[in-house]
């Protein structure tokens, strides 16, 4: 990645340690087999540019706490072959970023790969350098990684999709995408942008679930029933998108590791334009994110990609979508990322964070080595009114509580998992209700 590529968030987070980060993205900026429109080789950069103009507070939370590093882009130079071997090795380096030394084996010659794809590395504890934190982070050498490709055309996912399989072993894939991708061979080669999702089912054996296809070809169409796999149309997501549920929509036998790969052009043309293939009637902007949030429920999000944007000349408002997309999904991964066997948090010394890898989680501080809690969950903080004779009226996205003598009411909002110590003590002088 050149001097002139940002990282992810650039404009908010400070570098930091490479090991102290959840999220690691990789551009991978490949482009060879786009069979409509061009340009989705200037996908990474452009999200990554308009990330710089996102807030880091989303309206729920501060993903950025989990710390983001963004490597340099992958060599996209040869064939389909090379190019999905150094996209694995990527990958497989950044998981490795998550421990406190490289895994056994021949260490120098990982620490020569990692240093030519990823950047310098040190030598004697294998950590990198050049890593986004919104705080003076000192995070445990074990913070479970997240690796979150930029593409680049889609043909870029199969190099994830290898590198967690010889890692992580059997996990199940999310796609959200327009078109199936499941062509065993398109325009002369099997590394096409249309045959990925082929390729992992066949190659790789992963299960597939798939979200919001309205176009395949009738070799798809057959394949997906000899293969039994298993989705839901545009209608059907549209449908459990207005459910107000936290349950997921998958099928019971659907791995409990997932990995989530985002074509852009799920989303409806209207809002995303900036595609190599556009198809009118796809998703909307709350209901993808809906539809995301409900399919991690209660599983481990093992890593997730955003891809086949093709920034149109002038127009910066998909760039942005796209960017904003990257760090809704970031945060929605943070409760269903889950540790590695072993692993720990340890906290930003001025700061706070998510500590707990549940739904429900509370803020917690760490000071002189001790992790104390200083803050509450929405559902303790309900419980808490009740025990003081509030009532409670259920709203679509909030509660409404009322005092024992009908002379107060405040709105909880059930979006937002955890309370922390600032608004509690605004809710205490509103309640007269001890809560922390």
């Amino acid at each position: 990645m050149d001097a002139d590529t940002p990282r992810f968030l650039e404009s908010e987070l400070a570098p930091a340690p490479a090991h102290a980060c959840r999220f690691h993205v990789i551009p991978v900026p490949y482009e060879a087999t786009t069979s409509y429109g061009r340009g989705t080789a200037q996908g990474p950069q452009a999200v990554l540019a308009a990330s710089n103009q996102l807030e880091t507070w989303n309206g729920h939370g501060i993903p950025a706490a989990a710390g983001i590093y963004t490597r340099p882009a992958v060599d996209v130079q040869g064939g389909p072959e090379d190019v999905l071997e150094r996209i694995e090795k990527a990958v497989l380096c950044t998981l490795d970023s998550g421990s406190e030394a490289l895994p056994p084996g021949d260490r120098e010659e990982q620490h020569a790969d990692c240093a030519r794809n990823n950047g310098p590395i040190d030598t004697e504890s294998g950590r990198r350098d050049t890593v986004s934190v919104p705080f003076n982070a000192e995070s445990s050498p074990t913070l479970p990684v997240v690796p979150v490709l930029l593409g680049g055309e889609h043909t870029v996912t199969l190099g994830a999709l290898r590198a967690l399989k010889n890692r992580c072993g059997d996990f199940g894939i999310i796609q959200f995408d327009a078109h199936a991708d499941l062509r065993d061979s398109y325009d002369g080669t099997p590394y096409s942008h249309a045959c990925v999702m082929r390729r992992a089912v066949d190659d790789l054996n992963l299960p597939l679930f798939q979200i919001g296809v309205r176009s395949l070809s009738r070799e798809e169409h057959v394949f997906r029933l000899t293969r039994r796999i298993r989705g839901l149309n545009v209608g059907e997501a549209e449908d459990e998108a207005r459910r107000h549920s936290g349950s997921s929509f998958l099928p019971s036998d659907f791995p409990g590791k997932i990995y989530v790969t985002f074509d852009v052009d799920v989303l409806d043309a209207s809002l995303m334009p900036a595609t190599g293939t556009p198809e009118p009637g796809g998703l909307l902007w709350r209901q993808v994110l809906a539809l995301v949030e409900r399919a991690l429920a209660g599983r481990v999000c093992l890593g997730f990609d955003v891809v086949e944007l093709a920034p149109l000349p002038g127009m910066h408002a998909p760039d942005y979508t796209a960017a904003r997309l990257v760090y809704e999904i970031m945060g929605l991964t943070l409760p269903h990322a889950g540790p590695w066997p072993g692993a720990k948090y340890l906290l930003p010394a001025s700061g706070r964070m998510p500590l707990d890898n549940a739904r429900n989680f509370a803020f917690y501080s760490a000071h002189d080595g001790q992790v104390r809690r200083i803050g509450v969950t929405v559902k303790e903080l309900i419980n808490k009114l009740k025990d003081a004779g509030w009532t409670f009226r259920e709203g679509v996205n909030h509660t409404v509580g009322i005092s024992p003598d009908g002379a107060r009411k405040t709105v909880v909002n059930r979006r937002s998992e955890d309370v922390g110590p600032e608004t509690l003590r605004s809710l205490e002088r509103q309640t007269g209700v001890k809560l922390s």
